[in-house]
């Protein structure tokens, strides 16, 4: 009985402060910008507890959100969706109030780094050791001058070749001389039928039978 009060009793901050030392930090890279988001959005619910945080509160936030921010707002929503899905590893046995909630839709879009940002962006890039991947993806891009997906396709051999002469220094040989040839055979004298032997037509229609010939 005890433990059912306790679940009933939960806040959405407790659970957040749960989520974010026991899921976010150890599982996701972005959650800085997750605990940025509760602060600015979700923090106003630390002191209400999670079975009284109802779908049309979570319908509220996110079209409030969406109005100016619309990927912003599907940012804070999935936050929400996971919290109360993790929040089942505690005890928690009531509603997901994020289902059934639709997303905006998101466009991606083009952005391109100025001639002072690049350096900086590179900088940014080496000086991160979690991004070793990505540092060698983006420098990559760069050097190809490819998109993310384009390149999936491209392929390169790469070769770390290195020439070592001895003796007199190497001459440069020209190609040798070759008398041209036509490949294609001279036609016949006579004339040499190359069409097809047999022509299809249904019964009873007329057509016009031609002989391709050369000669």
């Amino acid at each position: 009985a005890l433990k059912v009060m306790a679940r009933a009793a939960m806040t959405f901050g407790a659970l957040w402060e749960w989520f974010l030392e026991n899921h976010a930090k150890a599982r996701k890279r972005s959650w800085k910008s997750d605990e940025h988001r509760y602060k600015k959005y979700l923090a106003v619910w630390k002191n209400r507890k999670l079975v009284d945080i109802t779908a049309a509160d979570v319908q509220a936030l996110h079209g409030r959100i969406g109005r100016e921010h619309p990927t912003g707002a599907n940012r804070v929503l999935a936050i929400v969706s996971v919290m109360f899905s993790k929040a089942k590893m505690l005890g928690f046995d009531g509603p997901n109030p994020t289902k059934g909630i639709e997303r905006f839709a998101e466009h991606s879009r083009d952005r391109f780094l100025g001639a002072d940002e690049l350096p900086k962006f590179l900088a940014a890039l080496d000086a991160d050791e979690t991004l070793e991947v990505w540092r060698h993806f983006f420098k990559l891009l760069l050097l190809t001058a490819e998109t993310g997906e384009d390149i999936s396709f491209a392929h390169a051999d790469w070769a770390d070749a290195k020439l070592l002469v001895t003796g007199e220094r190497p001459a440069i040989v020209g190609a040798p001389h070759e008398d041209a040839v036509i490949l294609t055979p001279k036609p016949p004298r006579t004339p040499r039928i190359n069409g097809a032997r047999i022509f299809g037509v249904h019964p009873g229609h007329p057509f016009l039978f031609t002989i391709p010939a050369t000669g």
